[in-house]
């Protein structure tokens, strides 16, 4: 993500349609090229890889001191490990596509993390493997008790969001955002416990969405903490850090433009007709 960003300041290519407030007063000329950080399709990129860093890394700590307590680190275990896989080859994969033809040369070091980020998803448990771990022993073996102690731990952070009213009008859409993604997990399970009985198959079918589900879930909440503390900082910038006007703007295109994601994977999770044909 880093390296996607300094790339993409550096590099110079066509003029944009729309420029950043206060652009033209430096060194990059009125009339193009300009820096391909300013295009729509980069600028998508930039944000997609930094709100989904922004919010794996606010889950892994969060994940670490659960451990350390001993609380949900059963679910959390299998969620994390292939959540932070999956997005995290995919991002490297579509920050490769910053630098172009570029990005399969030696020089700049895309490709490395790109074929080295490739085998974490199949290692200590393939990710699938993770999805049949929780959905079968974690979410069903206890009729589902683990899970909802979890659901009503994150959606504390809905109502920290609408706790404070001179921010509620700012933080109201995610505590939305995460409300939503809970009652599909809880539909989800419901779901789940009702079809196992007769279809056995159905639960090990929809395991991936089901994991997937539950891997936006902690995104929708990591976006809704990282904004609550973004804006509960008044804007103070610590020295060397990113301002939390920043962090508040990655949040929120993670809300906007990557939660949708979701309902891919609850719609198909809650189709217990959707069949596997054997080859």
């Amino acid at each position: 993500t880093q390296n996607a960003w300094r790339y993409a300041a550096e590099r110079l290519q066509m003029r944009a349609a729309v420029r950043p407030e206060g652009a033209g007063a430096g060194s990059v000329p009125d009339q193009g090229p300009h820096p391909i950080a300013w295009h729509p399709a980069m600028r998508r990129t930039l944000l997609t890889l930094r709100a989904r860093t922004d919010a794996c890394r606010t889950v892994a700590y969060w994940c670490a001191l659960r451990r350390a307590a001993s609380g949900h680190v059963a679910i959390l275990t299998p969620v994390a490990k292939s959540l932070f896989t999956e997005l995290g080859h995919r991002s490297a994969d579509e920050a490769l596509q910053v630098w172009g033809g570029y990005g399969f040369v030696r020089e700049y070091g895309i490709e490395q993390t790109v074929r080295d980020s490739r085998i974490a998803m199949v290692y200590e448990g393939t990710n699938e493997i993770q999805a049949v771990d929780l959905v079968q022993r974690k979410l069903l073996d206890d009729g589902g008790a683990r899970a909802r102690a979890l659901m009503a731990e994150l959606a504390a952070e809905a109502d920290a969001c609408r706790a404070t009213p001179a921010l509620r009008p700012q933080l109201e859409p995610f505590a939305d955002g995460l409300a939503r993604q809970l009652q599909h997990w809880q539909q989800a399970l419901d779901a789940l416990q009702a079809h196992r009985a007769t279809d056995p198959d159905y639960p090990l079918r929809v395991a991936d969405d089901v994991l997937a589900g539950v891997g936006h879930v902690l995104l929708a909440w990591a976006w809704a903490r990282i904004a609550r503390t973004a804006l509960h900082d008044g804007g103070a910038a610590v020295p060397g850090a990113r301002p939390p006007a920043q962090w508040l703007q990655s949040a929120t295109f993670g809300l906007q433009w990557l939660l949708p994601q979701a309902r891919v994977h609850w719609e198909r999770a809650l189709q217990p007709a959707l069949q596997l044909p054997f080859l």
